[in-house]
């Protein structure tokens, strides 16, 4: 979980969902879980509807910090300001798929603990 909050620490945003044991698709589906699977960190970063693209700014930024700071693949900007707070964390503990599949807008189909 460590190098996700090292790199989840750059994104604007207040709530991280973490599924290591892959019960929202049953298994590796994605391609954030692959990379995580085989040692390396994947993140999706959902930031709403499909069309919507005022997040994309504040995403690209985020990446380009993550190569800087974190990765050292950039040179460092020193007008970067430090990343925000880290977002409160929570683990993925059991998928409801009546709530996914039956109830097209009801609730959300998991329930998770609070981890950070």
């Amino acid at each position: 979980m460590d190098g996700y909050k090292n790199m989840c620490r750059w994104f604007p945003c207040d709530v991280l969902l973490h599924d290591p044991n892959y019960q929202l698709a049953g298994g590796i589906a994605l391609t954030d879980e692959y990379t995580g699977a085989h040692g390396g960190v994947g993140i999706i970063f959902e930031s709403g509807e499909a069309g919507d693209t005022s997040r994309v700014a504040a995403v690209a930024d985020a990446v380009l910090r993550i190569l800087t700071h974190e990765m050292a693949m950039l040179p460092v900007d020193t007008a970067m300001p430090p990343p925000p707070s880290q977002p409160t964390a929570f683990e993925v503990t059991e998928v409801r798929q009546e709530s996914c599949t039956e109830r097209p807008g009801g609730p959300v189909g998991w329930l998770a603990k609070q981890i950070k």
